[in-house]
């Protein structure tokens, strides 16, 4: 069980490399803006880097997703039992905590981290009694990550909280324009990829084609319902920048 988790851990890794560097050119501009006092910009910010943070985790978590047990197989030869379990867990744990990241860089850039130290390091420090607690009753060795992902989200529900009552963020809006939309574009994302994947067999063309489809899937709808009309055009500018920049 430990090796398990020690892979899927090593997974959570990889996985989460390029959304670091996303998240970490991102970060200093959400808290230069609300040094400067720009509130309004900031939280745009804010609303903007979790929703893109989510759609480039997806982008690479939902291929593994579906074509885990194969990707284990081939990396591992001798895979330990449940590890697929546990890295499919722990890439929805990583989602979700993606959406963290920018109020987390907000809430520290108030300086006033007492509370919010108190209240989300208390309920992170849930995981263990809990877990343990849960483990006493007979519970299987995926509880782990259950638990964490529902930590996670209580964590998140205070953020939001907090930051309405400092910063006036608006729980509903975020809740409608990211949550909302980040969950839908993951159901609609993911079909697709699962209903293909009961008529492939585990080899290396079935993989390439169901990475294929998951990655275009997963691209199509986070522009179509997961970007806002403003996103479309933020998006659309910087392609073609990049467009410029090659074809110069």
């Amino acid at each position: 069980v430990n090796a398990a988790r020690g892979v899927a851990m090593q997974v959570s890794t990889a996985v989460t490399a390029l959304v670091n560097s996303f998240t970490t050119a991102v970060n200093p501009q959400i808290t230069k803006g609300y040094a400067a006092g720009e509130t309004d910009f900031t939280l745009k910010l804010v609303f903007r880097s979790a929703k893109f943070s989510f759609f480039i985790l997806l982008l690479i978590a939902l291929p593994v997703f579906v074509s885990a047990p194969y990707i284990l197989d081939l990396w591992l030869g001798n895979v330990p039992e449940n590890t697929d379990i546990f890295v499919r867990l722990v890439l929805i744990y990583v989602l979700s905590e993606t959406l963290a990241s920018p109020l987390i860089t907000l809430m520290l850039a108030t300086g006033n981290i007492r509370n919010y130290q108190i209240v989300v390091g208390g309920f992170q420090m849930m995981n263990f009694p809990i877990t343990y607690l849960c483990y006493k009753l007979g519970a299987s060795s995926e509880t782990i990550f259950i638990v964490a992902i529902c930590i996670s989200v209580v964590c998140e529900m205070s953020r939001l909280m907090m930051l309405k009552k400092m910063v006036g963020l608006p729980v509903k809006q975020f809740l409608k324009n990211v949550y909302f939309r980040t969950f839908t574009v993951t159901l609609c994302s993911a079909v697709m990829p699962i209903v293909l994947k009961n008529y492939c067999e585990d080899n290396l063309l079935s993989f390439l084609i169901l990475t294929a489809v998951s990655v275009i899937s997963a691209a199509i709808f986070s522009y179509t319902i997961g970007c806002t009309k403003t996103d479309k055009v933020a998006i659309n500018n910087q392609i073609l920048k990049v467009k410029k920049r090659i074809f110069r």
